[in-house]
């Protein structure tokens, strides 16, 4: 009988012992498949190993738990490229940007970012696929957004009728002393943007660029306020109509380093990228620009402007104007230190409590952290600066815009 029950209690201790080494087994697989699916989306996706948050133009993401919520965001975003076999600029001039027009496109990527977020909204996303909501209201909003996100696209397609071509920051780019086929820096980037913008009456957005690692509060808001009742937007129907403030995004123009980024100045690039207005870093490596949109731990990832794609043309049919426009993921990551110093970093408010929030968030993000700030903010421009001088651009039509079209006469290098 003894033996019996002894029998019975080592069978039942084999079993139990069994069961429990079945569960390890099953939970260790379920482990190993999630954490190759997680390196899987790391590797795929550019982004580095890490388990650290993933911060993205200001959002904040956990992957892979909030990897299809990241996928979305990212592929709303423009993904500016070189281009080739596009309208001669100047009419006798290069076809193609490739090689020189890297820190173009990346201006164009952080405007057309920032007009999606002015026309639609930050939080708005961009389906590639048609709707299946049956309900007509809907149906009808999914239709106008759409469309108001290809009329973005149009601005920025390379022609000459478009406000943010290349041939137009070519054209504009002249009065900042650069030839075409000449590289841009974030620095000339930012302030030939500046100009150019003047003529998008639709958006009615300030560029506004904070020289001298200072920004001057003052400044920006009689920017953003004088002279807004001359404006007229094409889109009457807009609150920025019955608004006394215009859209805008500031650009600050920073040199971080030497020959590489001061690690007194590493977590306040970051902070820059968690901002809700973040609208991304123009930078790079020497002469290879790309604009970045992101970070985590001390990777910083980025759309990458260096592949070249057949030009596109605004009179396709809109469902296939998008195909080479966008991107899953961003192209890769890159170390900070190996992030070339001069950077320009760029931030888009909506409204005027956007501004201030911001202003709130340099104090307490950047100014009060470190004893070197990348920058200064101060509420009113120091005597011994020189004289703030408007965008002697403002003010101007579409009729300018068509007499600018026709005035070039550039030096080719």
């Amino acid at each position: 009988m003894q033996s019996l029950v002894s029998f019975f209690l080592d069978k039942i201790v084999f079993e139990c012992s069994f069961h429990i080494f079945k569960i390890k087994l099953y939970l260790f697989l379920i482990a190993t498949v999630l954490q190759s699916s997680y390196e899987d989306f790391l590797e795929e996706s550019g982004f580095p190993l890490t388990n650290e948050p993933v911060w993205f133009l200001g959002k904040q993401y956990i992957v892979p738990a909030e990897k299809t919520i990241l996928e979305e965001d990212v592929l709303t975003r423009f993904w500016f490229t070189y281009r080739k076999g596009f309208t001669a600029i100047g009419g006798t001039g290069p076809t193609t940007d490739q090689g020189w027009g890297c820190m173009l496109r990346c201006g164009q990527m952080m405007v057309a970012h920032s007009l999606v977020c002015r026309h639609l909204d930050r939080d708005w996303k961009w389906c590639h696929k048609k709707t299946t909501s049956k309900h007509m209201q809907m149906q009808a909003r999914y239709k106008y957004q759409q469309q108001i996100y290809t009329k973005i696209l149009k601005l920025f397609l390379d022609e000459r009728d478009s406000y943010y071509s290349v041939q137009q920051i070519t054209s504009m780019g002249a009065s900042e002393g650069k030839n075409v086929g000449e590289w841009f820096g974030p620095n000339t980037i930012a302030h030939v943007l500046k100009k150019v913008c003047c003529y998008d009456i639709w958006s009615n957005i300030v560029i506004h660029v904070s020289m001298d690692n200072t920004v001057v509060i003052s400044d920006i808001v009689e920017q953003c306020k004088v002279g807004f009742s001359d404006r007229t937007p094409e889109n009457t129907d807009s609150d920025y109509n019955r608004s006394s403030w215009r859209p805008l995004l500031l650009i600050i123009p920073l040199r971080l380093g030497v020959s590489e980024i001061n690690i007194a100045y590493y977590d306040q690039l970051k902070a820059c990228l968690r901002l809700k207005q973040s609208a991304g870093v123009l930078g790079g490596r020497p002469n290879h620009a790309f604009w970045i949109v992101g970070y985590t731990e001390n990777y910083f990832f980025y759309f990458d402007p260096h592949t070249t794609q057949q030009a596109v043309k605004s009179s396709q049919p809109a469902s296939s104007l998008h195909e080479t426009y966008h991107l899953k993921y961003p192209s890769s990551h890159i170390h900070i230190k190996d992030l070339d110093p001069s950077i320009a970093t760029g931030f888009f408010c909506q409204t005027e409590e956007d501004f201030t929030n911001l202003c709130s968030n340099f104090r307490e993000n950047i100014i009060k952290t470190s004893i070197s700030p990348m920058f200064e903010l101060l509420q009113t421009r120091p005597a011994h600066f020189t004289e703030y001088e408007p965008n002697v651009q403002e003010g101007k039509s579409v009729e300018d815009f068509e007499q600018l079209k026709y005035e070039e006469d550039f030096e080719i290098l």
